[in-house]
């Protein structure tokens, strides 16, 4: 059974999270930064109990600081650890340039 989309607001920043069976996607809009980034990680560490694969979805972020950049990174390694995929979703995001730039993309799993 499908849940509710649940959505939260964390200052400039907004998630939506979508839920299939063992699947689930978290997308972000707005800021993921020194403000943000906190709240996103420990959303996301819950998530990594509950699911077999979480996507992020980022193609509405509009701004990425280097907070943001590490939290992907630590929920990455995290994800690893506990055997859940996880992968970044990037569409037109400016994230895109930002990840690329410091060559992150490929160890994130990023989509298009």
């Amino acid at each position: 059974m499908e849940e509710e989309p649940v959505q939260r607001t964390f200052g400039a920043l907004s998630s939506l999270v979508t839920e299939d069976g063992e699947a689930a996607t978290l997308a972000l809009t707005g800021e993921l930064d020194l403000d943000s980034t906190p709240a996103i990680e420990v959303a996301l560490a819950e998530a990594l109990g509950h699911y077999s694969r979480i996507v992020l979805d980022l193609d509405e972020l509009t701004f990425m600081d280097s907070t943001g950049i590490a939290a992907l990174v630590r929920i990455k390694r995290e994800s690893e650890r506990r055997g859940v995929e996880v992968t970044v979703r990037l569409g037109r995001s400016p994230a895109r340039r930002v990840l690329d730039l410091v060559r992150v993309s490929e160890y994130l799993g990023v989509e298009d």
